[in-house]
């Protein structure tokens, strides 16, 4: 069975060491056991804060940069090589120590890094390394809550849920922690468990515990730790007529060990081209949270919470409305829609068409080429899959300004011409008409949105 630390792919420019060359793990090591175990279900008491910042960079991809503020508990049994894990001072400890930092949801972590500030990237443990010493966790864990040596089938069925993907695992941790059962063999009571003990386990079944090396003296020293890797949301769940006609992307964002922390901060950068009009992580448990946030006009929105239990995911809505690139190009049509008439008004066609026209022609050009130019120049962000209708229309206007260029030099006379840049014109009054209703009916469904979604709250 494929774990979730055999897809992780390790930034190239990292410069660690392989956890193989710094002494002799013993990842079974009952001792090592009974100190990750105390130190995962204590995460709140030594993880300060905890921030998930959210950066978009091409398409609809971006990158999840997770920071925790830590004080790596005075265990000396969280040393890498056994020889170490005897020792009576932490100061003693030499080479590295293993910290179990998040747990992450078993799905693939493209350019996937771990970094120690001031240090750079630090090694993680491999799949076999993590899932050996996952496993001897949850069986030191259960063994001395049942008190006597756990069952084969415990082992295999433990084993099954930390190394088993999501779909596999997840029935098997189920059964184990509702009914305490595995093949159908009663292997213990659940309600002889502890609470937290039968969370983690289920937990274990859709995410991985990641596990790092740190130096050995960051025990008991605060430090600051960064992880980061690409995240990726599919605008076109959103339908056709929410991203084209009402003009927003309604999407959810995972917030990366929220309850594991004395405090969760949560921060969403704005891409360019768009509007943040709601961002919302679940309501904490403190009074002082600001958890809720609309109408950001801000690049950075930052939330932040306390949470006893764990919470679901981050909401974010975008719109287009509003944004630069939908001003300019209602603007595009509204200036087009201008010229076209003028012309229809004020030229004399017979002129013109006997004249050939090429001074006006080459007039026209010039700002349809700079409309085809600039409805390029939109960049591949996030906020394109809600711009392009904008570039659609800058595109249109440029062909109708080249369409009125070339009348003169195709035209047959005069009525002709007059005919053809009369249907010009009406198409650029329909195209404005078309941008005018249809961001007023954005707006409007806007404005239900942010009232569905609850009052404003700070």
């Amino acid at each position: 069975m494929r774990s979730i630390l055999g897809w992780v792919r390790r930034a190239k420019n990292s410069q660690s060491a392989s956890p193989e060359l710094q002494g002799t793990p013993d990842l079974a090591d009952p001792r090592l056991a009974a100190a990750m175990i105390v130190t995962v279900l204590r995460w709140s008491e030594w993880c300060h804060r905890r921030i998930d910042r959210y950066e978009a960079e091409g398409g609809n991809r971006g990158r999840t940069k997770h920071s925790i503020d830590m004080t790596l508990p005075l265990d000396t049994r969280l040393a890498y090589d056994v020889s170490q894990r005897s020792a009576v001072r932490p100061s003693d400890v030499k080479g590295s120590v293993i910290a179990p930092l998040a747990l992450l949801a078993k799905e693939p972590l493209h350019e996937f890094d771990v970094s120690l500030s001031g240090t750079g990237s630090v090694p993680m443990l491999t799949r076999s390394q993590n899932e050996t010493l996952v496993v001897a966790m949850l069986v030191e864990a259960y063994g001395r809550v049942l008190g006597d040596e756990p069952h084969p089938l415990l082992r295999e069925a433990l084993g099954h849920i930390v190394a088993g993907t999501g779909s596999e695992a997840w029935p098997v941790a189920v059964e184990l922690t509702e009914q305490g059962t595995y093949k159908n063999h009663a292997l213990f009571e659940p309600s002889r468990i502890d609470t937290k003990l039968l969370y983690l386990t289920r937990d274990l079944a859709s995410g991985f515990l990641l596990c790092v090396l740190l130096p050995s003296d960051a025990l008991g020293i605060r430090s600051l730790v960064k992880l980061s890797h690409l995240w990726r949301t599919d605008t076109h769940r959103a339908g056709w007529w929410a991203r084209n006609v009402e003009s927003v992307h309604d999407f959810e964002l995972t917030m990366t060990a929220a309850s594991d922390a004395e405090s969760y901060h949560f921060e969403f950068i704005v891409p360019r081209g768009v509007h943040c009009r709601y961002l919302a992580i679940p309501e904490g448990d403190a009074a002082g949270d600001r958890h809720l946030m609309k109408e950001a006009r801000d690049t950075t929105v930052h939330l932040h919470a306390n949470y006893a239990e764990p919470p679901g995911p981050a909401r974010v809505v975008l719109t287009s409305i509003g944004s630069a690139p939908r001003r300019m190009a209602f603007w595009w049509i509204v200036a087009t829609a201008i010229l076209c008439w003028v012309l229809v008004s004020w030229a004399n066609f017979e002129q013109l068409v006997t004249g050939g026209g090429s001074g006006v022609s080459l007039l026209l050009s010039l700002p349809a080429l700079l409309l085809g130019v600039a409805a390029a120049r939109f960049g591949p962000t996030l906020a394109d899959a809600l711009n392009w209708p904008s570039r659609l229309a800058a595109g249109v206007c440029a062909g109708l300004l080249f369409a009125e260029a070339a009348g003169p030099l195709i035209m047959p006379s005069g009525h002709a011409l007059w005919l053809y840049w009369l249907s010009t014109a009406g198409i650029a009054t329909g195209l404005l008409g078309v941008a005018v209703f249809q961001t007023l009916f954005a707006r409007q469904r806007m404005a239900s949105k942010l009232t569905n979604l609850g009052p404003k709250r700070r």
